[in-house]
């Protein structure tokens, strides 16, 4: 072996050790927002759908009213365009699109951010008609929220939609 091959593979051998070190301290740190605990929590997220007449009986805490675009959703249900982003400060939520064009029906689905940036559904996506909301409760407050939206029955390309959120 010449002088650069032993440096060479001295060099390697070190990283590795380093490596498995670092694997094994990763390990130990659990989020809090995984543990089956607050896994449970997630679990007990009901949904209940709305009325127009319901939804605006509601006396929130906070309102937010804006646009977005609804996609054409695939058979399941499940992709669609984030919005609605929230911090809870209090255990119930409603969302409503109130008005989408050439649009009878839509998916909303809750998800909540973990500590790691990625998310995780919290409920079954529920189809429901323009103007019909559906309201969320059990949240954790504190935690951070969004919604995710498509639809079934839009155009094809898609559509511009608004849509009203309230904590309460």
């Amino acid at each position: 072996m010449n002088k650069f091959q032993k440096m060479m593979s001295v060099t390697l051998a070190g990283c590795m050790a380093a490596s498995a070190l670092m694997m094994s301290a990763g390990a130990v740190n659990i989020p809090a927002d995984t543990s089956p605990a607050y896994m449970a929590e997630d679990s007990q997220v009901t949904t209940h759908i709305l009325s127009f007449e319901e939804m605006n009986a509601i006396t929130p805490y906070k309102t937010e009213s804006a646009q977005v675009f609804l996609a054409r959703n695939n058979s399941a249900g499940d992709q669609g365009t984030a919005c609605g982003e929230f911090t809870a400060d209090a255990k119930n939520a409603s969302f409503m699109i109130t008005y989408a064009p050439a649009t009878a029906t839509y998916n909303v689905q809750l998800y909540r951010y973990m500590s790691n940036g990625s998310a995780t559904r919290v409920n079954a996506y529920n189809k429901l008609t323009i103007g019909v909301g559906a309201a969320f409760s059990n949240l954790q407050v504190g935690a951070t929220y969004f919604f995710k939206v498509s639809s079934s029955d839009c155009p094809v390309k898609g559509t511009n939609a608004n849509y009203t959120l309230m904590t309460y």
